[in-house]
């Protein structure tokens, strides 16, 4: 029974155990220290930049770029990258501007500043001269090729599936044409000067087909925010040029009679556009808006409709001298009026989409604002993630109900409809629902004019342009009317008067109240953050000969700490396993050089952006392969989870190529190396610094594709101070030039060659010993210390189990084979996984990599000492237990005093064996982010890409250890 009370007691003990100030310019003037700029372009859009017979770049914008540099008196050094390149250096500040005959677009103007237009021009299809193809309906079931990025491309894949074409993408123009001729594509679609330059310099015999089409803007272009002395000596160089005639000169060098009969064939279109529509007197146009929607519409106390919707309705209708009637339908009972042509237009405070652009034409933007989450004032309610098991009113059919539908399972809330504001009001109030969402201009005039007390929670979402709609294809006529009205009374100020009459200053005076808001998140002292890692992605993070982790991330996360006042724990875990350490909890952060996708977007909220790259190709400098077409049959090496592997795997199909994925980058080279994979594909910068630094002779193939940008996260919904944190620190970094230096430090000139010499001095093998000395003796210490502390646990454990095994109580025996079998049956990375990010998910018991490695090799080995102390037991004779018995000994004491004496000898070189079994399978628990012997070693090739002589070093230090120790086990043997 002692024995028993004994095991019992233990039982619980081991239960218990186990359980990171722009300055304006106040003239445009040259002076004579300006710096260099560096400028990026194409390499093949002719005639805006192409290289000539003697190799140097020409064409429009490269003799614009030289003229207004003389004109203006800077210098500038040329970088003929490719277009998806050029754009990813001005957006990393590798280049200062750009010019590539380049659309100014919407979705640009968000990452780019651009000078005024230089030149205007739409894309159209074209075919070969004695082609069959007539028009755009007879591309069904043909191929299109395309550029990628451009124009071209947007607009074919807009009109791919309308007129069943299918589209072939080319990284540049010359590859394109050479398709249409040999005859893979039927058709292209591009810029129509450079296909018309084409026509008639290079001999290819195109033929137009439809008409021109988004007729485009082209501007240089700066990052946005940065360099703007470079965009205002562009345009002040670019109008000078224009009045003294030269502008003119350059392009007739390049276009002659093209140039004529585009800027023709441009007027006539521009006059077609700019004609004034003329309102018909006899004409009365009928209006639908909703009912209850303030400030936009809604009846005043002399049951007048009144707001900004009305009141510029009527000052439009005034200045365009057309007659309209207003019918106050609802929102959803206006939507589907205009459909039924019950109605010729609406305005309503009507969020333009891409889902309502299927069904109605839309005016010029009127109006911008974002839905927001409101309490009353007096509610407990502080956070989103508070209304879990809460109500949430919303208004039929508008953004806001979009919105909260959306989110209603992440916060895990419920919805109620109303059909106007007021009911949702009224809900709020009588206590209904603890919750609105709506726009928030709408929201804050109810609570400022309608002594509704109310609070807003998070931030404004879906910021959205509201527009006056008419039924698609109709009402054309009544459209352009409205368009020419609003920008007359933008230009006269009225529609400034009209916003301000009901929203004056409060929305801006909200909107810096809520940045002063976000910006005064104050660190907590007594809080330290832990962040995820990568291990390998230099020069992002990895580790110096010191042993410690640097990069650019690194640098970063620690100046943005101390700039914030925010205590923070490095965790290197690897990429996959800090995605899923975040997702489970286990830490509050991650910075991994980790790319922003709408994916990620739905696990994790993001950073502002700190730096952008793009992915590309790469093989060994003497390989064969020259293009991505030359990868048909090979095998390409990707690191898991990453852009590259996305990229890799979509794409594979089309150039023939099977995929190899790896857990980190090392691994990866080195593959390449051996010459398993042909090719490689990951993050430009990461090869470009591996190239230079790391002895690995790269040469790049086709260009850089899906430039992303990279962003700290915090699990979605979590950590919000943290993120605000970053970002005011990532803010102040820009300002001070401190984010400068640190991505200088890495990626400069001057680095790479600080960092070839380091490579050079520990390449040889008796220097790699010296260097990484230290390193190397943490890393075993680290796997000694586990090894050790895992295996007592598991000798305790095991001893106790083998004894259940073999007690002859039959339930203590099934419990103890259960066990066994799922230990044994278990892969122990699975166990560590399920450990590490399993139990903290599933219990909220969160364990650190020591704790959880320690566990995991615990639990696994106790499994295989329990049948050690088994199989040693039963090797005792049985007649020894016998004669005890008869000698008047209990069962206790014979197991003590005389079964297991004979027994524990017998299992010690088992013991041993299990204990370098255990030694060795620390070098799994690198995945959960425990930096034993093996991951130091991978660490190291990461930094010196050394891998044959550092996995001789390991290899050498794991068999003197383990020869150590079977010479101790083979000693006690002999002794014992």
């Amino acid at each position: 029974m002692k024995y028993f009370r004994w095991l019992s007691l233990t039982l619980v003990v081991m239960f218990l155990t186990l359980i990171g100030a722009p300055v304006l310019s106040q003239q445009v003037a040259a002076q004579d220290d300006n710096p260099s700029y560096i400028i990026a372009t194409d390499t093949t859009f002719a005639p805006f930049e192409f290289q000539d017979e003697n190799g140097d770049f020409v064409g429009i914008d490269l003799d614009l770029l030289a003229a207004i540099a003389e004109d203006q008196g800077f210098e500038y050094e040329l970088r003929p990258l490719g277009f998806s390149a050029a754009l990813q250096a001005v957006e990393s500040g590798q280049a200062d501007g750009m010019i590539a005959g380049m659309s100014i677009t919407d979705e640009r103007r968000e990452t780019f500043d651009f000078s005024e237009t230089y030149f205007s021009a739409g894309v159209q299809f074209a075919v070969l001269e004695d082609s069959e193809f007539q028009s755009l309906e007879d591309l069904d079931g043909q191929k299109v090729a395309v550029k990628s990025g451009t124009q071209g491309m947007a607009v074919a894949e807009e009109l791919a599936d309308e007129y069943g074409f299918i589209v072939t993408i080319f990284e540049d123009s010359v590859n394109m044409y050479e398709d249409l001729q040999a005859g893979n594509s039927q058709a292209l679609i591009e810029d129509y000067p450079v296909m018309a330059y084409a026509a008639e310099t290079g001999g290819i015999p195109l033929r137009f087909i439809g008409e021109q089409m988004e007729m485009a803007d082209y501007g240089f272009a700066v990052k946005s925010g940065d360099n703007s002395e470079l965009i205002e000596m562009f345009n002040a160089g670019l109008a000078n040029l224009q009045e003294s005639g030269e502008y003119d000169e350059i392009l007739a060098t390049y276009l002659g009679e093209i140039a004529m009969n585009a800027d023709s064939e441009e007027a006539e279109a521009t006059d077609a556009d700019d004609a004034v529509v003329v309102a018909d007197p006899d004409t009365t146009y009928v209006i639908g808006t909703d009912t209850t929607f303030a400030p936009f519409e809604f009846q005043d106390e002399d049951g007048n409709y009144v707001g900004i919707d009305m009141d510029l309705l009527a000052a439009i209708a005034e200045d365009q001298g057309f007659n309209y009637e207003v019918r106050p339908l609802g929102f959803n009972a206006a939507l589907q009026a205009v459909e039924a042509g019950q109605i010729d237009g609406m305005i309503a405070g009507m969020s333009i989409t891409d889902e309502r652009r299927e069904t109605f034409d839309f005016s010029d933007t009127y109006f911008s604002a974002g839905v927001q989450f409101a309490v009353l004032e007096d509610s407990e309610i502080q956070t989103l993630e508070d209304l879990k098991g809460q109500n949430v009113a919303v208004k039929t059919g508008t953004q806001g109900m979009a919105v909260a539908e959306s989110v209603a399972d992440q916060y895990g809330f419920t919805l109620t409809a109303f059909e106007d504001s007021v009911n949702m009001y009224e809900d709020l109030q009588a206590g209904n629902s603890s919750a609105v969402i709506e726009d928030y201009p709408v929201m804050a005039y109810a609570a400022e004019t309608g002594g509704i007390p109310l609070r807003f929670i998070g931030e404004q979402m879906e910021v959205a342009d509201y527009g006056f709609a008419v039924q698609k294809g109709q009402s054309s006529d009544l459209l352009a009317l409205f368009n020419q009205g609003l920008n007359a009374l933008k230009e006269s100020g009225e529609y400034d008067e009209i916003v301000a009459s009901y929203i004056g200053e409060s929305q801006e005076a909200e909107t810096e109240e809520a940045k002063a808001d976000s910006a005064a998140v104050v660190a907590d002292p007594d809080t330290t953050y832990v962040i995820g890692t990568d291990t390998t992605f230099a020069p992002f993070e990895f580790q110096d000969e010191d042993g410690n982790y640097v990069g650019i991330d690194m640098d970063l996360l620690a100046a943005i700490a101390e700039d914030q006042g925010f205590n923070y724990e490095v965790r290197p875990l690897g990429f996959n396993a800090a995605l899923q350490a975040v997702e489970a909890g286990q830490v509050d952060g991650m910075i991994a050089g980790m790319s922003i996708t709408d994916e990620r977007r739905e696990t994790f909220d993001f950073s502002d952006t700190y730096f952008s790259a793009g992915v590309q190709f790469a093989v060994l400098e003497d390989s064969e392969i020259q293009t991505l077409e030359d990868l048909k049959g090979q095998n390409v090496a990707v690191k898991t989870g990453t852009q590259g592997m996305a990229v890799a795997e979509s794409i594979a199909d089309k150039y023939g190529f099977s995929i190899t994925t790896f857990e980190d980058s090392v691994n990866m080279y080195e593959d390449l190396q051996a010459g398993n994979s042909s090719v490689v594909i990951e993050d430009y910068p990461v090869m470009a610094y591996a190239a230079e630094t790391g002895g690995i002779p790269l040469r790049f193939i086709g260009e850089q594709m899906e430039v992303a940008d990279y962003g700290f996260a915090v699990q979605k919904g979590q950590n919000s101070d943290l993120l605000a944190l970053f970002n005011q620190g990532l803010n102040a970094l820009k300002e001070s030039g401190e984010y400068d230096e640190i991505v200088a430090t890495y990626l400069g000139e001057t680095d790479v060659e600080a960092e070839e010499a380091l490579t050079r001095s520990t390449n040889a093998f008796v220097s790699l010993i010296q260097s990484n000395g230290k390193a190397l003796m943490n890393g075993l210490w680290t796997t000694l210390w586990v090894t050790l502390v895992s295996f007592a646990i598991a000798a305790v454990l095991g001893i106790i189990v083998g004894l259940m095994r073999t007690s002859g109580i039959t339930a203590l025996s099934i419990i103890a084979q259960i066990y066994i079998d799922i230990m044994r049956g278990m892969p122990l990375i699975v166990l560590a996984f399920f450990i590490y990010f399993g139990v903290p998910q599933l219990t909220g018991l969160q364990f650190g990599a020591y704790t959880a490695g320690i566990t995991t090799l615990g639990l696994n080995a106790a499994a295989y000492i329990a049948e050690i102390v088994r199989g040693g037991i039963n090797a005792v004779d049985r007649g020894q237990t016998e004669a005890a018995r008869s000698l008047g000994l209990s069962q206790s004491k014979t197991m003590r005093r005389i079964i297991l004496p004979q027994a524990f000898r017998i299992m010690i070189p088992s013991f041993i064996n299990q204990f370098v079994i255990t030694l060795k399978d620390t070098s799994i628990l690198s995945v959960i982010g425990l930096v034993e012997l093996t991951q130091t070693g991978r660490i190291i090739i990461s930094r010196t890409y050394q891998s044959g002589s550092m996995w001789l070093i390991v290899g050498l230090m794991y068999i003197i250890l383990i020869t150590i120790l079977t010479k101790i086990s083979n000693r006690l043997e002999k002794e014992l």
